[in-house]
C-alpha cells in the first residue's frame, strides 16, 4: 500500500506559499497516518463513481497562539486526478476574489476576500465556497504546515526547478528571508528552505506569476518522487506521512491507490482562475458563471 500511495503523496505535497495551520477544534480533519489503509477493501470500491477525484489544497497564514485567529488562506488550489486516464490537473484560485461569508461568523460582514473566508469559517467552508461559486465537486481537502513543507522537500532530497533571471535575483535578496544557496538563471536544485522562498516570492511580477511558481513546484515534486525506488519510498512515507493533515475519506484514498501508478511521470495540466485581470477596490474581478464553464471545459479535456 505504501508503494502505491507514493503518487498520491506527490500530489498532496503541495507547496504552500504561506504557513498552513491545523483547523480549529470544531473543524473535522484527519491525519493520513491514522487512516486504516491496510484494512481498506480496494476490490469493493466503486471505481465508476470516482473516475475523477478533486482535492482542495490550502496554504494558510500561521495560527496566532493563544487566540481564536486561525489564519488566512493565501494559497487555494484544486488538484483533479483522473483515475481513468492518469491525468493530473491543477487549478489555482485567486485569493482576492470576493465571496459571501456568514454575517454571524464574520463580525457583521456579508462578503469578504476568498483568502479571508478561511479565517472566518475554516477549511470546510472553503470547500463549500469553491463548490458553490465554481460548480465543481470536491472530495476532500489537505493542508501542509509551512515548516513541515520544508521538511517534506528535504525528505525527498530537494527538487530541480527552472528559474528565471529576475526570479534568481529576487530570491538571492528576498526579504526577510533569502535563499541558502545562490540562485542562477536556469535549472537550480532547491532544498526545503529555498523551495519555500521560491513559492512565496511576490516580486518581480505579480500574484498570478506567484501561483504559477507554486504549480511549477508541484510538478517538480511529482517528478522527484517518480524517480524513487521501493526502499526509498518506504523510508519517505514513514517520515512524511505524519506531517500531512487532511480530510480525505479513506474510500477516496482507496480509489486513488488502485490507480496510483498511472500518476507517476505525468505532466500536470494547469489553469488559473480567474484569468489575469485588474484589481478593483482591493479585490479581483471574477465572472463566476464564465469561470465555472472554463473549469468544466478544462476538466473535461
Amino acid at each position: 500500500m505504501k508503494k502505491v500511495l507514493t503518487a498520491i503523496l506527490s500530489i498532496v505535497l503541495l507547496l504552500q506559499s504561506a504557513p498552513a495551520v491545523f483547523a480549529g477544534d470544531d473543524t473535522p480533519q484527519q491525519e493520513i497516518a491514522e487512516l486504516p489503509l491496510e484494512n481498506i477493501d480496494l476490490s469493493s470500491t466503486d471505481k465508476e463513481e470516482k473516475d475523477i477525484v478533486n482535492i482542495l489544497l490550502l496554504g494558510t497564514d500561521e495560527k496566532l497562539a493563544y487566540t481564536h485567529d486561525v489564519g488566512r488562506s493565501d494559497c487555494i488550489m484544486l488538484v483533479s486526478l483522473d483515475n481513468h486516464t492518469g491525468t493530473i490537473k491543477l487549478i489555482s484560485f485567486e485569493r482576492g476574489i470576493m465571496v459571501e461569508v456568514p454575517t454571524e461568523q464574520a463580525e457583521g460582514r456579508t462578503s469578504d476576500l476568498l483568502t479571508h473566508a478561511y479565517h472566518w469559517c475554516g477549511a470546510d467552508f472553503m470547500v463549500d465556497t469553491i463548490e458553490k461559486y465554481f460548480d465543481v465537486e470536491i472530495d476532500g481537502y489537505a493542508q501542509v504546515d509551512f515548516y513541515e513543507f520544508e521538511k517534506v522537500i528535504d525528505a525527498i532530497g530537494g527538487i530541480d526547478v527552472e528559474i528565471e533571471y529576475m526570479e534568481a535575483i529576487m530570491m538571492n535578496h528576498a526579504e526577510p528571508v533569502q535563499t541558502q544557496a545562490h540562485m542562477l538563471l536556469g535549472k537550480n536544485h532547491l532544498n526545503g528552505h529555498d523551495a519555500m522562498v521560491y513559492c512565496r516570492l511576490r516580486s518581480p511580477d505579480d500574484d498570478w506569476a506567484r501561483q504559477g511558481r507554486q504549480r511549477k513546484t508541484v510538478q517538480a515534486v511529482i517528478d522527484k518522487v517518480s524517480t524513487m525506488n521501493a526502499a526509498e519510498v518506504v523510508l519517505l512515507m514513514d517520515e512524511v506521512l505524519p506531517l500531512l493533515h487532511m480530510d480525505i475519506p479513506a474510500s477516496v484514498i482507496a480509489v486513488l491507490a488502485l490507480h496510483a501508478g498511472m500518476f507517476l511521470n505525468t505532466e500536470v495540466q494547469q489553469l488559473q482562475v480567474p484569468e489575469k485581470n485588474q484589481e478593483a477596490d482591493g479585490s479581483i474581478a471574477c465572472n463566476f458563471g464564465a469561470e465555472a464553464e472554463r473549469i468544466k471545459a478544462f476538466l473535461a479535456q
